[in-house]
């Protein structure tokens, strides 16, 4: 299975972390890298080779998106509904700040077509 290092946020890209005993991949903060592609790539080959034998709960803190960090979003997304689909526990997490409105909508809008179990939850 591919070795996960966790990676810093910066200004345009959220901080990644894994959690080996939670079994649990974290993205925070806000994400319009240069080239969105590039940097969710090895996030999602990590979680495709790590779901393909063990769960994963997926646990988004994303404040904005770019059009194409919603793609690679997306992209995570399937990742997991393919492991759910294989049997594996996966769970997606949509973390927001109560009075931030349009990241509840956004956490919405992308589980709301998921069969894989998934859940919203306002924080202070």
């Amino acid at each position: 299975m591919a070795i996960f290092a966790n990676i810093a946020g910066t200004d345009t890209t959220p901080s990644v972390a894994f959690d080996p005993v939670e079994r649990r991949l974290s993205l925070e903060g806000e994400s319009y890298p240069e080239n969105a592609f590039r940097f969710f790539r090895p996030i999602i080959e990590w979680a495709r080779a790590h779901c393909a034998s063990d769960g994963l709960t997926l646990d988004l803190r994303i404040v904005y998106m770019n059009t194409s960090s919603v793609r690679c979003v997306m992209d995570l997304l399937d990742v997991l509904e393919d492991a759910f689909a294989r049997g594996r526990v996966v769970k997606v997490v949509w973390r927001h700040r109560s009075t931030d409105e349009r990241a509840r909508r956004m956490g919405e809008e992308f589980v709301e077509d998921l069969t894989v179990p998934s859940e919203i939850v306002s924080e202070p």
